[in-house]
């Protein structure tokens, strides 16, 4: 279908643009399509064509209509225009414009020369339209076909699918330099290449870059809180207490009793008991002739010596 780009405006009505020159006698295949302004939007519209003093009326829809086949029985000028309004009260009515018809090849005048008669040109299309019946007449055949043979393999089911294989994928080599994958899958066993790649070479040593200007000197900090000496002094001390006084920042306090509670009194003292806790009488006896025995030899070798040098 051709077609006529009309611009509708608050005042005016242009042709944009024809995909082809209008002829007499294209019936019912010329469509106008109209560019509306946004305050055309819910507004009922209508196309007004008017040739030979003639006015035809086209209600738009989508924004489009045919152009009337009576304005094509006749060569010339055609204005076309637009009007909106809404509940029978007309809003919009800019200027029209208009297009030229031009008498195309037609002629109702009889011929000079017999052309191919009515009837022949009747029969080919009888053979052709016979032809596209027969095409679908086989279509619908082969389509009956396949619908039998998918309703034969519902009826009797599908055989059993082939067995799935899960492949199976080990670690054979992970070391610094390579990493080697085996894989197992149903064709076979087989190892992947290398998948760790090469190290990539060293970068080539540049110059140092300049230094940097020294940044600028940060703001001084805050001021630190003044300090704060605690003060510790004797609050209580007795035997059985001793209390200390700490006045600090957050406060003063006193300290708990310092002095421990008494332990508990110790195990009695025993005194040894003679004859029991030291030596008995029999004992001291020997003792006494030891020694006694003693002084005795060393006194009369101690008297030979003596003798032996007087003399």
């Amino acid at each position: 279908m051709y077609k006529i780009n009309v611009k509708v405006e608050s005042n005016k009505v242009s042709i944009i643009s024809e995909t082809v020159p209008i002829t007499t006698n294209s019936l019912n295949t010329i469509k106008c399509v109209f560019d509306l302004p946004q305050e055309y939007e819910r507004l009922s519209c209508v196309a007004v064509f008017t040739c030979i003093d003639k006015v035809y009326k086209q209600m738009l829809v989508d924004n489009e209509c045919v152009i009337p086949k009576d304005v094509l029985n006749f060569g010339g000028y055609v204005k076309i225009g637009v009007y909106a309004f809404k509940e029978e009260e007309l809003i919009y009515s800019p200027e029209p414009t208009s297009f030229k018809v031009v008498i195309g090849s037609y002629t109702d005048e009889e011929s000079d020369e017999e052309v191919e008669t009515t009837q022949t040109a009747f029969d080919k299309m009888i053979e052709k339209t016979n032809e596209l019946f027969l095409k679908i007449e086989q279509a619908n055949e082969d389509l009956d076909t396949k619908i039998e043979e998918i309703n034969n393999k519902l009826e009797v089911g599908g055989g059993n699918g082939i067995d799935g294989f899960s492949p199976m994928i080990t670690e054979k080599v992970n070391t610094n330099e390579e990493y080697v994958l085996e894989i197992t899958n149903k064709e076979g066993i087989f190892e992947t290449p290398n998948l760790k790649g090469r190290n990539g070479t060293d970068g080539v040593d540049r110059l140092n870059g300049k230094d940097g200007v020294n940044g600028k000197d940060g703001t001084n900090g805050l001021d630190g809180q003044d300090g704060f000496s605690p003060n510790i002094t004797v609050k209580k001390d007795t035997d059985e207490e001793y209390i200390l006084e700490i006045t600090n920042k957050n406060g003063t306090f006193e300290t708990s009793n310092l002095i421990g509670k008494n332990g508990k009194d110790g195990i009695n003292g025993y005194t040894p008991q003679k004859g029991i806790d030291y030596f008995t009488t029999e004992e001291i006896t020997e003792i006494t002739n030891t020694i006694t025995n003693n002084v005795n030899n060393n006194l009369g070798l101690i008297l030979d010596e003596i003798n032996g040098e007087v003399i």
